[in-house]
């Protein structure tokens, strides 16, 4: 898939994702949708350490030194979904969009 960093192509989780291209074209969606909601992460919160699409992709490196290959051959296929999806989504509500005046000035721009 294009646009997505080699740690993530080269990741035993993603090489379970990867039969299934709904889901793929789907991870990679959340990925993008995400990285823009991200971007106002450190606006709203300066002084903490990095919340961008990076610290996000770096959760896929993290899960193969966590799980070995026969616990991620365990997963089902929607199981690694969710867990992918989650590295994706567990921080943005700390984004700016996360509050209601956030929200207004989003829609307002």
């Amino acid at each position: 898939m294009k646009n997505l960093p080699d740690s993530i192509l080269s990741s035993k989780l993603w090489n379970l994702l990867k039969e299934d291209h709904l889901l793929t074209n789907n991870i990679v969606s959340i990925r993008t949708k995400s990285e823009a909601i991200a971007k106002s992460i450190s606006t709203v919160f300066p002084n903490y350490t990095d919340h961008s699409v990076r610290h996000m992709d770096m959760l896929w490196k993290i899960t193969d030194s966590i799980l070995t290959e026969f616990e991620i051959g365990k997963l089902s296929i929607g199981e690694a979904f969710i867990l992918a999806s989650s590295f994706y989504i567990h921080d943005l509500g700390m984004s700016k969009i996360a509050n209601n005046e956030g929200c207004e000035e989003v829609k307002q721009s």
